[in-house]
């Protein structure tokens, strides 16, 4: 930023103005560059206090600022039955979307982070769906985003989220859920065979133990018949070379292409 120089700012939720935190009554907020034109705004959740903090020129990394949850949450629905309404349900085996009693849509309440949860995997891929807060079984009451119409959430390429309704704002969110491959653990909406024990398909891109050129060559890369399994202790002075690297089980010897000897796959 501009050096030196007084902004203004207030927190907005869902793209638009409704809702908006201030300072003071709801008035806009202020603060100044400093000397370096750097700082550091922040929100408090829980409180609903907007600060900020300087950054020093000789800071090569943002500051971090600890926002923890109260001691004792405030959750003025503690004895209401909180739902995740929306378009998504009829992938999860509802027989219309937009129930307000189903029981794939029960948001949980983590008093850890003071938070109504929900997570959501199987759903389709990379697509956009619909949804609302609902309580106690009906469309009575309800909380969306803006002046009430529905919030958005994406899925990511796992079809997996976790949907958030923070009950002291009232404000809806959601978050995608990151599944990594090959970490042992089968994780939500994972479908890596490697941690879930699920069966090697052909054509999944990926080259499994039980699976070789012959039998699938849609995942797997020719092994070169004839040539011995590669060995990490007979591969001297970087002289052969394998052409599955990453499973053991399928690395074939060859010598190095463009050398005497290189079998090409």
């Amino acid at each position: 930023l501009l050096i030196n120089t007084n902004y203004q700012w207030k927190v907005a939720f869902n793209g638009n103005w409704s809702g908006d935190k201030g300072c003071n009554g709801g008035a806009n907020c202020h603060f100044n560059s400093g000397s370096t034109g750097a700082v550091l705004l922040v929100y408090n959740p829980f409180s609903r206090g907007l600060t900020t903090a300087s950054i020093d020129s000789s800071q090569t990394i943002i500051p971090s600022i600890s926002i923890s949850a109260p001691s004792a949450c405030l959750n003025s629905y503690n004895e209401r039955t909180v739902r995740a309404s929306g378009d998504y349900q009829t992938e999860l085996g509802s027989a219309a979307p937009w129930l307000p009693t189903e029981a794939n849509s029960l948001m949980m309440f983590d008093d850890t982070s003071c938070l109504y949860l929900l997570t959501l995997s199987g759903l389709t891929p990379n697509k956009f769906y619909k949804w609302k807060v609902t309580f106690d079984n009906s469309w009575s009451c309800s909380i969306g985003c803006g002046n009430g119409v529905n919030c958005k959430f994406s899925t990511n390429v796992a079809g997996t989220v976790e949907l958030i309704f923070e009950p002291i704002s009232k404000q809806l969110s959601f978050r995608h859920l990151v599944t990594v491959c090959g970490n042992s653990p089968c994780e939500i909406g994972e479908t890596c065979p490697n941690d879930c024990d699920i069966c090697p398909i052909c054509g999944d891109g990926i080259c499994q133990k039980s699976e070789i050129y012959k039998t699938c060559p849609q995942d797997c890369s020719n092994e070169l018949l004839g040539c011995g399994i590669f060995k990490e202790e007979s591969c001297t002075d970087d002289s052969q070379y394998h052409v599955t690297a990453g499973v053991e089980e399928k690395r074939w010897q060859t010598s190095k292409p463009g050398t005497n000897g290189y079998q090409s796959s």
